[in-house]
């Protein structure tokens, strides 16, 4: 278990920042404060996947 979680730590990551900015999509208030938290929940989900992908190419290279 504990080298399936070393290997694969980045995608377990994705996938719980993933849920976390689905469910604030469900739960969207249509004010001032929920856009601002919709963008900035966006951004930073944006970036969980640039370094999801770095770090899964990076692997694949080193083998």
């Amino acid at each position: 278990m504990k080298a399936f979680l070393n290997k694969h730590y980045h995608w377990l990551f994705l996938i719980v920042v993933s849920i976390s900015f689905i469910l604030s999509l469900v739960n969207f208030d249509p004010s001032t404060k929920g856009i601002v938290a919709i963008i900035f929940g966006g951004i930073g989900f944006l970036g969980v996947v640039y370094l999801v992908v770095r770090i899964e190419v990076q692997n694949r290279k080193n083998g």
